[in-house]
């Protein structure tokens, strides 16, 4: 049923018939084995996170590896080399804590807030838009139309 309506969406019907990928509900699947590059951890992740570590209580190794993954991610698919992989690594910090500090899944808000205090403090206010930006659209598929 999920790949019958996901087929219809654009961008998976372009990928042609399901039965070409999956074959079979009890098929196996097999993918071929990728050599992936050893990379360093942002350390502007690190030092982030540090400062919440109480928030994150019992949470903190995870929710370090989860912001490390996503902002090592944002930062190999942007191409990202200095400031602006700093940008992605702060809105990396950033783009779920507020889960954490504010109690709540409505979590943007209080996520961008926390980035702005962070960013004023240290000095990094010229940051500001386009790293709330980052954790505004943190979960948009798709381009900006021009925004």
């Amino acid at each position: 049923i999920i790949f019958s309506l996901l087929s219809q969406l654009p961008l998976f019907s372009a990928l042609g018939p399901w039965e070409q990928h999956f074959p079979s509900p009890n098929a196996s699947i097999s993918f071929p084995v990728m050599a992936v590059p050893a990379v360093k951890p942002l350390a502007r992740v690190d030092s982030v996170l540090e400062g919440y570590r109480a928030a994150l209580g019992p949470d903190f190794v995870a929710y370090r590896n989860h912001a490390q993954r996503m902002g090592l991610f944002c930062v190999a698919l942007a191409h990202a080399q200095g400031e602006q992989a700093e940008k992605i690594a702060v809105a990396a910090a950033f783009h779920d804590l507020g889960i954490w500090t504010a109690g709540t899944v409505d979590y943007l808000a209080p996520s961008r807030a926390l980035a702005r205090d962070w960013l004023a403090q240290n000095g990094l206010s010229s940051w500001i838009l386009e790293v709330e930006a980052m954790i505004e659209l943190h979960h948009h598929f798709g381009g900006l139309g021009g925004r």
